[in-house]
């Protein structure tokens, strides 16, 4: 009687620790999910920000935005999920890759957040970047919408006050 009191209180031991770890394991991958999205939310903002506010024109397209300001011309646009800066020599620099090439090393990707499959919206004289930042893994999302202003027409609308 003993032995199968023991045995009951063992199986039952290794069950609840059994349920624990694979509940923290997931815990585990769910925040690394969630700090992988922040830090390509924080790269991809900080080059928004950073590109439009020295920009003195400005071209928006479904999945294209191209800026100039003044000595070179800076342009992203998105693929399968994937953001992509063109670099001068006419090659893709990848921000964050999408669901094709050679190296699918981030679970990240992009979506709009647009039904109509847009990023990028001219909006007066401010440019509206919308998407979704999602994990191919575990479907979970985190939507980034940013309304950037360049400092050109901050300027001018300084100067006409």
């Amino acid at each position: 009687m003993e032995v199968l009191i023991f045995f009951v209180l063992a199986l039952f031991l290794i069950s609840t620790m059994l349920t624990c770890s694979l509940q923290t394991i997931r815990y585990v991958r769910y925040g690394e999910v969630w700090e992988e999205m922040m830090r390509q939310r924080w790269v991809m903002n900080d080059t928004f920000y950073s590109e439009l506010h020295n920009s003195i024109k400005t071209i928006t397209e479904y999945s294209l935005l191209a800026l100039y300001d003044g000595e070179r011309e800076w342009r992203c646009h998105s693929i399968s999920g994937g953001m992509y800066k063109w670099l001068s020599n006419h090659d893709d620099h990848p921000y964050i890759r999408g669901d094709w090439g050679r190296d699918v090393s981030s679970r990240v990707f992009v979506e709009p957040i647009d039904p109509e499959k847009k990023f990028f919206f001219k909006n007066k004289e401010m440019v509206d970047i919308s998407m979704f930042y999602r994990d191919r893994d575990l479907k979970i999302y985190w939507p980034c919408h940013l309304i950037i202003t360049p400092w050109c027409v901050e300027w001018r609308q300084t100067a006409e006050k």
